[in-house]
């Protein structure tokens, strides 16, 4: 029986890993799911629509299209809220983090591909699926970034994987990805620089002059109507900071890295230098064979090309600014290609693979719980913040980049039926029973807020206890009225940059008073630190009382 099992997991072992891997992938961010926008979710969907259904004549509906949003087309994004609106009669965001799923499960199919391409057996792509399929938030369930920056990858290795060919059709179709990366995403056109090598080893030269007269036509396009006033970061800001640069790009790379580290850049700086040396080192010693195969060429040269590009766009808001969770299929690209590149050039034993193999599985865990945290976090705050505006009616409150335009969108599309966030309100939960700890200890607590009137009650601040227990301390509102005790979830503190940021231990609760689940009678309030295995750590009693 031993043997027959050996033989059915070496047969079917890597598909079913690759399956198991992308159920969790899709099953973590589709629990996740709620409709309700993020950040610039409100501006690239509800506003476009908004100003879609407003344009007069098929020429102005075309035009928006493609209109630049926050320095990028995003047509991809805006083709996929038209035909959302147009099938179900309402957007719903939750159809966008799908689609996102998928885009991102094409794209490790299409590495896979090319690893087939370059003759590298199905196990020696193990580590990848570790690398690759570890859900991410602000990735998979930001629709105006997954969206925009996955069908920019999608594309782009589609068109390296098709010029694999030399013939006329692949130059059409891989022409045809090429565009389709770059009015998605500015980085796009590394789609076109990065493809040169195939054209210098593979196509003719009629064919590399067609390629760049196609390349410089569709960027001179792309930049019609370009406006660099409203980018987030002018040009002239990035050349006045070279070291800013740099020291963005070294550091590009720690992302995938950052749950085996501290959040600090000084640990992401170690793992970038030391993977850009990797690259140059592999580069110059192994470019005689490198320089040959044009499909592991063009993927090296666009991971090291949008770490440049990113860096360089996001400089202006300072250090660290190209570290964010959202680039990490990009910061993935280059670490990946300079495995697949090891493997190709035979650097890679069974022996070697059985430990890379390890390593990965054991670096997928700690990325997954601490991404898992991210995803509570983040849902918390959208799922609070949407359901605290609608009680109070404070703007401040929605995890958006600017609140007053956000409450605009929601009146106007409500109006319009294009979507309607009252119907996808989350009441945060109530909860009885909580065990105490037998050590409980002093909690520290700042308040920033805390008023009421007829219709609810709302208190935000800071709780911390003053001897740390855990990392993953809940902050909780609890109501008793003699022996009966509620527990309610808070949300988290908001601060307005120009990324909406989450305040540590900051906490935003508010009561409606008219809530059905909460028995009439007089509650005393107090603030609960709860750990999830200990129960509750700390309490803070408020010299506060609530009337149901």
């Amino acid at each position: 029986m031993s043997v027959k099992y050996a033989k059915l997991i070496k047969k079917y072992g890597f598909w079913g890993l690759a399956i198991l891997l992308s159920m969790l992938m899709v099953g973590t961010s589709m629990y996740f799911a709620v409709n309700i926008p993020r950040l610039d979710d409100c501006d690239q969907v509800l506003g476009f629509l908004l100003n879609f259904q407003e344009a007069e004549g098929l020429i102005e509906k075309i035009r928006l299209v493609f209109s630049e949003r926050n320095e990028h087309r995003s047509t991809f994004l805006h083709l996929a809220a038209l035909i959302d609106f147009s099938i179900f009669g309402k957007v719903d965001f939750r159809h966008f983090i799908f689609l996102i799923n998928i885009i991102y499960l094409t794209i490790v199919f299409v590495i896979w591909k090319i690893s087939k391409k370059l003759e590298i057996s199905s196990n020696y792509f193990i580590p990848v699926l570790f690398f690759l399929l570890v859900p991410n938030y602000s990735f998979l369930n930001w629709t105006s970034a997954g969206v925009v920056y996955g069908s920019c990858v999608l594309f782009s290795l589609s068109a390296f994987y098709i010029l694999n060919k030399s013939s006329w059709s692949t130059f059409a179709w891989a022409g045809f990805f090429a565009i389709l990366s770059l009015i998605n995403f500015a980085g796009g056109i590394l789609a076109f620089l990065c493809a040169l090598p195939f054209f210098i080893t593979k196509h003719s030269k009629k064919a590399l002059a067609l390629w760049l007269a196609l390349m410089f036509t569709s960027v001179a396009i792309y930049t019609i109507g370009f406006n660099p006033s409203i980018k987030t970061n002018p040009f002239f800001d990035s050349i006045r900071s070279p070291f800013t640069i740099i020291i963005n790009t070294l550091v590009f790379y720690g992302i995938p890295f950052r749950s085996l580290f501290s959040q600090t850049l000084s640990w992401h700086f170690a793992v970038g230098p030391i993977l850009l040396l990797v690259f140059m080192i592999v580069l110059i010693k192994y470019w005689p064979r490198i320089k040959s195969q044009p499909l592991l060429l063009s993927g090296l040269l666009w991971g090291l090309g949008i770490a440049l590009g990113i860096a360089f766009l996001r400089s202006g808001h300072g250090l660290g600014s190209s570290t964010a969770t959202r680039y990490v299929l990009f910061q993935s690209i280059l670490p990946i290609f300079i495995y697949l590149t090891f493997v190709y050039l035979k650097k890679v034993t069974k022996n070697n693979l059985s430990w890379i193999i390890g390593i990965s599985c054991i670096l997928f865990l700690f990325r997954f719980e601490n991404q898992l945290e991210d995803f509570n976090k983040n849902y918390n705050a959208l799922v609070h913040g949407l359901y605290n505006y609608n009680i109070t009616r404070n703007e401040n409150l929605l995890s958006v980049k600017n609140s007053r335009q956000a409450v605009e969108y929601f009146k106007q599309t409500k109006h319009r039926g294009i979507y309607d966030y009252q119907d996808h309100l989350v009441v945060p939960k109530t909860v009885s029973k909580i065990k105490t700890w037998s050590h409980p200890q002093e909690m520290r607590f700042v308040r920033r807020e805390m008023s009421e009137n007829t219709d609810y009650f709302i208190l935000s601040g800071w709780a911390f206890p003053k001897f740390n227990t855990s990392d993953n301390l809940k902050i909780l509102l609890s109501l008793q009225s003699g022996t009966q005790r509620i527990f309610l979830e808070t949300g988290p503190l908001v601060s307005k940059e120009v990324i909406v940021q989450q305040a540590d231990n900051g906490f935003v609760a508010v009561i409606d008073k008219s809530r059905k689940d909460i028995p009439s009678g007089e509650y005393s309030v107090s603030i609960i630190l709860s750990d999830r295995f200990k129960g509750i750590v700390a309490r803070h009693p408020l010299s506060k009382t609530l009337v149901f």
